[in-house]
């Protein structure tokens, strides 16, 4: 399936960190964008773990996602030096956003 999908072109992947404003211009033109985050760093706490969390509303100083858990956090906020903290964690390099949107009836991707 994935080859198949590579090959259709439907999928856009571009091999650097992803940064905020990766994450607004997706979110702005209609994407829903999953991010991976390292939940410890967003409660303070030292330790690594992936995670994956969909962005759901943002501001110039908060981040609004969909924590899927354990235990699962609906609306959980972050403030978006927080969220881009955990996203860069181990380092600045591990950043990646996944943009996913239906156009004319099938599945658009992009993955940053």
């Amino acid at each position: 399936l994935a080859r198949r999908l590579v090959a259709a072109r439907t999928i856009r992947r571009i091999r650097r960190p992803s940064t905020l404003l990766d994450i607004r211009r997706l979110y702005e033109t209609g994407y829903l964008v999953l991010c991976t985050v390292n939940p410890h760093v967003l409660v303070g706490r030292t330790g690594y773990v992936s995670h994956l969390v969909l962005v759901t509303n943002l501001t110039a100083r908060t981040i609004q996602f969909h924590d899927p858990g354990l235990p699962p956090h609906e609306n959980r906020k972050a403030s978006v030096r927080r969220f881009v903290q955990a996203m860069q964690y181990p380092s600045e390099n591990s950043a990646s956003v996944i943009g996913v949107r239906l156009e004319r009836g099938r599945v658009q991707n992009r993955t940053r």
